[in-house]
Parts: C-alpha cells; structure tokens; sequence
C-alpha cells in the first residue's frame, strides 16, 4: 500500500480453535463452513470500512467509567453531579485507615480504550479541582488493572457507594467537612474547562502547575515551588511587556531579541497585587514587604531551582543553607549564625505563602467576576500576611524518637 493510501484489501489465516489452545496442534481451515467463512469476511470488510471512515463519522457510545481517588480528611456528606450529569463524585469513605473516594464518568467514545482516554482527562480535571477548592491534595488510587464500568443513567441516588467499598465507613467525624462553596467551584470548573475556547487553553497549563506543584510538595517541596511560580507566571504573562527598541552588539550587531520593560518576576507582582486587591479590598496594601516576598519567593526559590539545580531544604539529605553538618537534623527554629532561627525556618516563612497565594490567584482567575472574593472567603481562606518571614514551630525532644516537629 502507497503512503498516503487507504486499506482496501486485507489478509487472514482462518483455523479451528484446537490450533491455538494446543501448541502443534493441526488446523483443519477447510472444515470451516462456508457459511462461517462469509462471516468473517464480512466482519473483516466493514472493520476496513468503518477504519477509513473520518472520526466525526464513525459510530461512537457512552460507558461510564468507575474511577478511584485518595486525598486529605475532608469529606462531604453527599454525592454531586456535574458536567450536566456526566460525572458523579460519591462522597468520601474511609476504608482501611484511607479516605477513599469515587468518580463515575459518562465518557463518549469509537472503542472503550477511546472513550477511557477521554474520562481519565476528565478525572484529573476533578482532581485538580477537588485540590484548588479544598486546599488537600487528591490523587489517583489504584484499583483493579481492567476497566471497571457502570451500567445506566448517573443518578445521586442508590447505593453504589456501598457496593464499591464494602468495609468503607462514612469519614463524617474523623476529618473536616468540605463546603458546599467548594463544591460549587468544583462544579463550574468542570463546566468552564470543558468548553474548548480561549479561556481553557489558558488556564489548564496554570491549574496543573499548581497540581503538580501540590503532588511535589510533600517530598520535593524545591521544585513544587517551582511549579506554583510557573502557575503564577503564566498567569501573569499578559502583564509582560517588550521595549520596541533594538539592541546592538559589538561584534554581532543588530540583535533579534528585545528587552524586557515588565519582567516576569514583575509582571507576577503586578498581578498577585491585582488579585489580593481585588479579593480582600483595602486589607492588602501593596508594600514593601510584600515586594520583597516575590522577590524572595522568585529568585531564590524558582531562579536558583530552574538555574543552578539548588535544593533549598533537607531534600534527599542535602542542606544548602547552613556551613556545617552540625547543623543537620537540628530544629529550624534553634538560632544559627548569629540569627534567630536557621535559614530553613525563613525559607519556609516565604514558601509556605506561594500555594495559598497561587490557589487564590487560580480561584479568582476562573470565576472572573466579583463572586471570587465571596467564593474565596466563603471557603475560609485567609488573607496571606507578608509580614511573617519566619514560621512558629515548637520541637519536642524525645529521647528514643530524636525531635519532633510540632506547629
């Protein structure tokens, strides 16, 4: 077949089933009907048929994936639909000490392997979601390695939640109940990012940083800071602007590229300024303080990382900021070099800012209107103070444990 061709002719070896359930055994093709035959060759001929066919033209059908999910102790006490009852997220169960939770998707596809395809895309959008609404990190669970599928209209009601988790119990009690806000903000999220404009493209990339930026926080918190300033800078980059001028080199004369007017450090700045205005009023004012948070969350943080490869806390048993080893597994709140605690306590003094600002700037950026800021303290989150360059923290001394942390 030429490039560029498509299939009109195809092959096949027909032999009785005895040929493949026993190696060696024979096949006997010419005791196959005629009759059988033709079915085959049928079969064969409208699966070429249908194989050339366009995608917007080929027979598609709904499943409804089950799909699983662990996260943080929160949990609602009801299910929810979304997308217009494509989705349906079951309320969190605890089962075996975990909090599990499950997701049904109505996906559309030509196969199963098609349309599973298109439900995990969905599935992480929820858990991305579920994370920016709730603060709490929701990941995948494993579960069975075959496609588990639901037969049916999606519907809040029944007990398919007892059927998935058998020994599961309701996490009501055991952990913090979520808002029905964040629900919400779930709900239209879903809504908005399933519609394939402008605003979409956009915004995917920035709501994934931070999700990454959340998977990465508890073992590489270096580079989750990384991707919560990606999240930022992208956001930002409408704020961004070029000189017009050109620059020229001694020896190489007219250069291509043009400097920066409005930075990308700056350009953040500018627009995490915007949002805390726009979301808290007058309780956010614009100083120094904060100026030098960015700057301290930007260039230490995210430019030494993407740079020079430097890991600022005790990540994979390395200590960047203190001169001695004597100064590994100590407290971050004992002073060192003359200050008041280790550099590791004011490291975390600005980071444990950049995830909460990154999640209020995503809120606000999704809903785009004046209902942000009742969304944002409708989920209690609270105004970041860039004052606090240091974190309280208190350890214990344990004589069989070593220290333990306590905040």
């Amino acid at each position: 077949m030429q490039s560029g061709e498509l299939p009109s002719r195809g092959e096949a070896y027909f032999g009785k089933n005895e040929g493949y359930r026993e190696r060696g055994a024979a096949n006997y093709p010419s005791k196959i009907s005629r009759r059988k035959f033709d079915e085959f060759k049928n079969f064969i001929v409208s699966e070429v048929f249908e194989a050339n066919k366009p995608r917007s033209e080929r027979l598609q059908r709904d499943w409804n994936f089950i799909l699983y999910a662990k996260g943080g102790t929160s949990f609602w006490e009801k299910p929810f639909l979304a997308m217009d009852g494509r989705v349906l997220v079951l309320a969190p169960v605890l089962e075996e000490g975990v909090v599990m939770n499950a997701v049904v998707i109505r996906s559309t596809g030509i196969t199963k392997g098609h349309a599973h395809r298109k439900a995990m895309m969905t599935f992480q959008r929820v858990l991305a979601l579920l994370t920016l609404a709730t603060g709490q990190l929701w990941e995948p669970s494993s579960c069975s390695e075959k496609y588990q599928t639901l037969e049916g209209k999606l519907s809040i009601r029944g007990d398919l939640s007892k059927k998935l988790f058998p020994t599961g119990k309701a996490v009501n009690g055991i952990g913090s109940p979520v808002r029905r806000r964040s629900l919400a903000v779930v709900r239209y999220g879903l809504a908005a990012l399933d519609d394939h404009h402008d605003f979409a493209q956009a915004y995917l990339p920035s709501l994934f940083a931070f999700y990454g930026g959340m998977v990465a926080k508890a073992k590489t918190p270096s580079l989750a800071n990384v991707g919560f300033i990606a999240a930022l800078g992208l956001l930002a980059s409408p704020n961004q602007e070029k000189c017009s001028g050109n620059l020229v080199c001694s020896n190489c004369g007219t250069l291509d590229f043009r400097h920066n007017l409005v930075g990308d450090r700056a350009a953040i700045s500018e627009m995490i300024s915007e949002v805390m205005r726009d979301v808290f009023g007058s309780d956010f004012e614009r100083n120094q303080e904060f100026e030098k948070w960015v700057k301290e969350a930007y260039n230490t943080h995210r430019s030494n990382y993407v740079h020079s490869a430097v890991h600022q806390f005790s990540e994979f048993s390395q200590v960047f900021s203190s001169k001695g080893p004597s100064t590994i597994l100590v407290p971050t709140a004992v002073p060192s070099n003359g200050k008041l605690t280790r550099k590791e306590n004011e490291h975390r003094g600005v980071t444990s800012k950049i995830p909460l600002v990154t999640r209020i700037v995503l809120i606000r950026s999704l809903l785009k209107t004046a209902s942000a800021s009742r969304a944002v303290h409708g989920l209690q989150i609270s105004r970041p103070s860039f004052s606090i360059t240091k974190e309280e923290e208190a350890f214990c001394g344990m004589p069989t444990a070593g220290w333990i942390r306590m905040t």
